[in-house]
């Protein structure tokens, strides 16, 4: 639970002091602003999942930047951006999967309410909270390869007894495209 708190000050404070200027950071050397960037993701990785929740204005800047075609000085970072969005949307999509653990907890929560875990991942879950939207960011930065992101994450369950074993995997999934897509469908 310490490191929990530490790695929720560390990110908070980081991007903080990232979202004043993200594009001076991307304008570093590329080895630089990818180790910042990394050192971010995985203080996010950190329990509880709900330390996402800190950097998802952070990815909805860079997506802002990546959109912005006019900005040619930022055109070396593009590829960085993706890698980091790349990132950052397979460690969204592990945060959102059930843990194996999920299978003992009770379907209603008349039964002595929810653990800790459970509101976490449920709080992470909650698209009203800016799940959504840092999705659509990822989308739109990945645009064709987000789908192949999601494509090969579904494929690696393709054996009949994998799916058995692992429908958490898939479920989170079809839970991110179905989050996504009420972007998307707007958007068009």
């Amino acid at each position: 639970q310490r490191d929990g708190a530490v790695c929720s000050a560390v990110v908070s404070l980081a991007v903080a002091v990232l979202t004043i200027d993200l594009r001076a950071l991307l304008l570093l050397a590329a080895a630089d602003a990818e180790a910042v960037l990394q050192f971010i993701l995985q203080c996010c990785s950190c329990p509880p999942r709900s330390l996402a929740f800190l950097a998802f204005d952070l990815f909805q800047d860079l997506q802002e930047l990546y959109s912005n075609s006019s900005d040619l000085e930022l055109d070396p970072a593009r590829p960085l951006i993706q890698r980091v969005v790349w990132q950052w949307t397979m460690q969204l999509l592990a945060l959102l999967t059930y843990p194996p653990s999920s299978d003992a907890w009770p379907c209603e929560e008349g039964r002595g309410g929810l653990s800790d875990e459970q509101e976490d991942l449920l709080a992470l879950r909650d698209p009203r909270l800016g799940l959504q939207e840092a999705l659509e960011a990822s989308c739109s930065v990945l645009q064709g390869q987000y789908f192949e992101l999601l494509g090969s994450s579904v494929a690696q369950f393709s054996d009949a007894s994998a799916v058995a074993a692992e429908w958490r995997g898939v479920e989170a999934v079809l839970f991110v495209l179905h989050t996504t897509m009420g972007g998307v469908r707007q958007e068009a």
